[in-house]
């Protein structure tokens, strides 16, 4: 029974790991399309969302692309490693739901569009078990 657990909490680790990583990316590539202003105090909330307001409707779209591929890539690495399913896919997208409700409310609070909001966050529980259906096909 511990070496299952064990195998499980490895895979749920490394799936989140991966999800980061992809999710990271995507982030990487918004920041070189819009950069920050060299001026401005990233700490700053209110320049912050001074700078976020005026960002294109595409820079939300490639954050919400990682969070779905990233949590996607997640489910599927995480199902891949455990030889096991849905729980671990379920496991990543609640542990990442968690995560980014953390992220727009506590760290970044009143930085993201509502809208984006209720996108992206059900994305983050969804995208892991879509890369667990990819693991089974593959």
């Amino acid at each position: 029974m511990k070496n299952i657990l064990h195998n499980r909490f490895v895979a749920i680790f490394i799936g989140l790991l991966v999800a980061f990583v992809v999710m990271t990316l995507f982030e990487f590539v918004n920041y070189v399309l819009y950069p920050f202003p060299q001026d401005m105090d990233k700490m700053d909330m209110v320049a912050l969302k001074s700078f976020t307001d005026g960002l294109p409707l595409t820079a939300f779209l490639m954050v919400l692309a990682g969070w779905f591929f990233g949590g996607m890539a997640g489910g599927y690495v995480a199902c891949k490693l455990s030889g096991r399913g849905q729980s671990l896919s379920i496991a990543i997208g609640f542990l990442l739901f968690i995560f980014g409700l953390i992220n727009c409310f506590v760290l970044l609070p009143g930085i993201h569009p509502t809208w984006f909001l209720w996108v992206g966050l059900p994305l983050l529980l969804v995208s892991p078990c879509a890369g667990h259906a990819l693991s089974k096909k593959h």
